[in-house]
C-alpha cells in the first residue's frame, strides 16, 4: 500500500487552496515547519499558522464545485509503458486543459498532483481576469 501521506496535497497547494476559501475539516495539517501531521483537524482561520492538508479527493471536489469544471483521468499504454494524464473540461465537455500536451506521468499520483496544481493555477487566472 502507498504511504498514507501520499494521499495529501503538498504544503504549497494546501496553502493556495486555503487562500481560495477551502475551509473543510481534514485528516491532517501542516505545521509552521511545513511538516504534515496526521489526525482529524479543523485549523482554518486567520488566527492559526497551521494549514489544513486536504486529500486529493477533497481538493478536486472543492475545485470542481468552485468552477463547474471537471477532471477526467486517462491512462494508456505506449510502447509497453503505462502513462497517466488528465483533462480538465467545462460543463459542455470542452477541454480546458489537456495534460497530455503538458506532459504524461508514470504514476497516478504524479498525474493527480499535476492536475490539482494546474487546476489551482487555472482558478487563480480566472479570478485575476475578473478582478482586473
Amino acid at each position: 500500500m502507498n504511504n498514507m501521506k501520499d494521499q495529501f496535497l503538498s504544503h504549497e497547494d494546501s496553502k493556495k487552496l486555503r487562500q481560495m476559501g477551502f475551509d473543510e475539516p481534514c485528516f491532517g495539517h501542516y505545521t509552521v515547519k511545513k511538516e504534515l501531521k496526521l489526525g482529524i483537524c479543523d485549523v482554518q482561520g486567520e488566527h492559526t499558522h497551521q494549514i489544513s492538508a486536504p486529500i486529493h479527493s477533497q481538493a478536486i471536489d472543492f475545485l470542481e464545485k468552485l468552477t463547474g469544471y471537471y477532471i477526467i483521468p486517462h491512462n494508456k499504454t505506449i510502447n509497453d509503458k503505462k502513462i497517466y494524464s488528465y483533462n480538465i473540461v467545462d460543463f459542455n465537455g470542452d477541454i480546458i486543459i489537456d495534460s497530455f500536451q503538458i506532459g504524461s506521468y508514470s504514476t497516478p499520483r504524479e498525474s493527480k498532483d499535476s492536475c490539482i496544481s494546474e487546476f489551482i493555477d487555472l482558478v487563480k487566472k480566472m479570478v485575476n481576469e475578473y478582478t482586473v
